[in-house]
């Protein structure tokens, strides 16, 4: 009976080194996952944390089973005492051991209660990292490197081993039936080790900037805790019909059988050879060929690892790529390794990084336009227009501002009269710059790019993001927003590749400038509609312009018959202006005369009708002068008849188309009666003439 009592001791002192073994693993995970940030580790984390009611209830329930067999022994010195007529009074005291009651009571209660909650936060902590979690790893853009990953994977290593030697140590104990319940505790301990083998070999992944595994842990591991867990709660509920054997110590829920798996390697080899001797019909693990390669299995493994290492010394570069070796994590001299088998000294002395030298890369400047999908995912085709919004990404740039027209006097008045009527000091457009680069010198580029080995595109190269951005905002500087929305982009595409290479190079970026192409350049979308209107006027400004040459022209044309002439006229006529010197005007009036008759336009015509009109005007009035000298002459020398001439030319000349009557001799008496309505009469038809001495 004493034997037992220290049994039962060794048995509480494995259970409290196996409870001191998860507290210590559960401090430094929580270390772990506050440096780390990594959902793998805090899921890892809480598997740790969530086995410590396992381990209390195991030293309690050890405890227990020592203070009932110190019990037992108190009862049989008892019973020594009286004798061999004692069963009256062992049968009086089966109602006096309080110790096994409450050993019982534990086993009753306490130990399913505690795998039954240890199973339901087993499934639940998964489910909810699950969830959490679970749709971030299919973004493999959005995963992030560890800052130092060999750390944390050093760590988990150092874990795994001591975990691991105490779970062995657990599980050796587990064999001798009074210790069968600490296989459960070992085999969530092996459950952890195994956790912390996969982060460890996914760390150092992580050093290799493969980050996929990893990430991948965020899944695996809480799967792993629903996975344990429904074993757990299946355990609980299959316990409730196991039948039980006299004597038989019961097993928890916690005690899993997957867990034990882990704990005892050699059941699993056993079991994997009962499978391989039922797949082929007979002991094939019996043969010889079998127990030699059991026998040299680990040999083998040293070959093959022998055999990885030498590989690991050979490299091969595909066309489009180009590689550097680092040795120890330093970059190693030397130029860069071409296409074609290269080689290297064995991993992990040196390791060789690849980079495409030929992938064409893309960077946006100012406003970028991206694809809009609908809900099917396909491309959304909207109207690229500067009065919508088809822009994800506007940025607004400084341009020239516009120039005052020197010949606009009206705006440079009020501009100095009121600064409100100013033009602005500067300009504001969306322009969308396209930049396409690729990797020149690669040494150059890893040695002065601290983001070369970043994998994300819109992070990547940010040295170069930085000059482009100062080299187009230089560039943009240098016309107004009416020249970048003109001409002036469809050439600034080469300058702007020029500047940026120099501005490279000068920064040993190690880059190639391909091409520089600028996409579009707009005003902004809040005043498009205004500057519609100013384009509009402007338009129509031009307009009434090119219709004033026009009519200027077509007059110039018509006057001088052509332009050329028409100018020449115009600039003889000023000097003509400025002459003083008379003889020099006339000469000048005869040149400019001589071309109006050249011209051949309207204005010769206008010239020959005046200077026509002029000659008849002149013949005309010297006719007139010569004539009235002739009549002047005839009344001074008839002057009765001169008169009666001109008296009979002005009768006849103003009335050309009235009958006249002459009558010769005196007309105071006379009194004439006629028919004057027949047009035919004449001086014949007089009917009655008589004297009337009252008419004159």
């Amino acid at each position: 009976m004493s034997n037992d009592i220290q049994t039962y001791k060794r048995a509480v002192h494995a259970a409290i080194l196996g409870l001191g073994v998860q507290i210590v693993m559960s401090l430094v995970l929580a270390m772990l996952a506050l440096n780390t940030h990594n959902a793998a580790v805090e899921s890892t984390l809480y598997f740790e944390v969530l086995g410590l009611p396992l381990w209390v209830c195991l030293v309690i329930l050890f405890q227990q089973y020592k203070l009932e067999r110190i019990e037992a022994l108190e009862f049989e010195q008892i019973a020594d005492r009286h004798g061999t007529d004692s069963s009256i009074f062992e049968t009086a005291a089966d109602d006096l051991r309080v110790q096994q009651k409450r050993l019982a009571w534990l086993h009753r209660w306490i130990v399913p209660l505690v795998g039954l909650l240890t199973a339901g936060a087993l499934i639940g902590v998964g489910a909810w990292h699950l969830s959490f979690y679970g749709p971030r790893v299919s973004d493999i853009e959005n995963l992030t490197q560890t800052e130092n990953p060999l750390m944390p994977g050093v760590i988990f290593a150092a874990l795994t081993v001591l975990c691991f030697l105490v779970s062995r140590y657990l599980a050796g104990m587990a064999k001798v039936r009074q210790w069968e319940l600490l296989r459960g505790g070992a085999g969530y301990v092996m459950g952890g080790v195994a956790l912390k083998v996969a982060l460890a070999v996914c760390f150092g992944a992580s050093d290799f900037e493969w980050l996929r595994p990893l990430h991948s842990m965020s899944v695996i591991v809480p799967v792993f805790m629903i996975v344990i867990g429904v074993e757990m709660a299946l355990n609980f509920i299959l316990d409730f019909y196991r039948p039980r054997r006299a004597g038989e110590l019961p097993r928890p829920a916690f005690d899993s059988r997957l867990l034990n798996l882990l704990t005892s390697p050699e059941s699993v080899a056993k079991t994997i050879n009962e499978a391989i001797d039922f797949q082929f019909g007979f002991k094939i693990t019996e043969n010889w060929f079998w127990q030699l390669l059991s026998k040299w299995f680990w040999r083998l493994i040293g070959i093959a690892c022998l055999v990885f290492l030498i590989m690991s010394c050979f490299v091969f570069v595909q066309p489009n790529q180009q590689a550097v070796r680092t040795t120890f994590g330093a970059l190693s001299n030397g130029p860069p390794l071409g296409p074609g088998l290269r080689v290297k000294m064995p991993w992990p002395i040196q390791k060789v990084e690849y980079y495409d030298v030929t992938d064409v890369r893309t960077l946006h400047i100012g406003s970028h336009q991206k694809l809009q999908l609908d809900k099917d995912g396909n491309p959304v085709e909207t109207p690229i227009l500067w009065t919508n919004e088809h822009g994800g990404d506007d940025i607004n740039m400084i341009v020239a501002p516009p120039a005052i027209q020197a010949d606009d006097a009206s705006i440079a008045t009020t501009a100095t009269a009121n600064d409100k009527s100013k033009p602005p000091s500067i300009s504001l457009v969306n322009a969308e710059v396209i930049v396409h680069y690729r990797i020149g010198d690669l040494v150059t580029y890893i040695r002065s790019n601290a983001d070369a080995e970043n994998r994300d595109p819109e992070t990547r190269d940010q040295r170069l993001g930085n000059l482009a951005v100062d080299t187009v905002s230089r560039m943009l500087l240098r016309h107004t927003i009416d020249e970048w929305i003109g001409t002036a982009r469809v050439a600034a595409g080469t300058e702007m590749r020029d500047a940026m290479q120099e501005a490279a190079d000068q920064a040993k970026l190690g880059l190639e400038i391909l091409s520089v192409t600028v996409a579009s350049v707009h005003p902004p979308q809040k005043v498009a509609d205004k500057f519609h209107e100013v384009v509009s006027a402007e338009q129509e400004r031009q307009t009434s312009i090119e219709k004033a040459r026009q009519k200027s022209i077509e007059t110039m044309v018509k006057v001088a018959g052509s332009v050329e002439l028409g100018e020449k006229i115009v600039a003889e006529i000023d000097k003509y202006a400025t002459m003083t010197d008379e003889a020099a005007r006339a000469k000048q009036a005869q040149v400019i005369e001589l071309l109006m008759r050249q011209a051949g336009g309207s204005a010769t015509q206008q010239i020959a009708e005046a200077s026509g009109f002029r000659w008849d005007r002149e013949n005309t009035e010297r006719g007139k002068a010569e004539r009235f000298a002739k009549q002047y002459q005839a009344y001074k020398n008839a002057p009765r008849v001169y008169m009666a001439r001109q008296y009979f030319e002005a009768l006849e000349q103003g009335l050309p188309d009235r009958r006249k009557f002459l009558f010769v001799g005196k007309r105071g008496s006379t009194v004439i009666r006629g028919d004057f309505k027949d047009t035919t009469a004449d001086i014949t038809n007089v009917l009655e003439h008589e004297l009337n001495p009252s008419n004159p």
